[in-house]
């Protein structure tokens, strides 16, 4: 969810809500002022995705999956960067159902995704 204050902090009111079963999620403003949200997705098909929002927030796009090959619920805790116009970088941990050591759904590692929002 995005939360917002207008008052310096002093109140705050609900902005938006980015999708029901993603977390944890982290936010990035692009340079062309979109903002986008990555997320762990805890729900079959485990895995990651983003969000694009062009209106400050205040309501979001499609999902964009990422990845859907987790292995578990346990996937996310992503970071996004805009490494260039148009480029972002998603890393995060995940693990995969292919796994050849299943350890309660594949053993963690950190990943990444390179993809354009566009």
């Amino acid at each position: 969810e995005l939360i917002v204050s207008e008052d310096g902090g002093r109140s705050w009111r609900g902005l938006s809500r980015v999708n029901d079963w993603g977390a944890p999620a982290d936010l990035v403003q692009l340079g062309d002022g979109r903002l986008v949200c990555v997320y762990g997705y805890r729900v079959p098909p485990y895995g990651v995705r983003a969000r694009i929002s062009e209106d400050g927030g205040r309501s979001w796009g499609g999902e964009i999956v990422l990845r859907e090959d987790g292995g578990s619920w346990d996937v996310g805790y992503p970071r996004i960067v805009e490494t260039e116009p148009g480029r972002l970088l998603a890393v995060y941990y995940i693990n995969l159902a292919s796994d050849p050591v299943q350890v309660d759904g594949g053993v963690r590692h950190i990943a990444q995704t390179a993809f354009s929002p566009d």
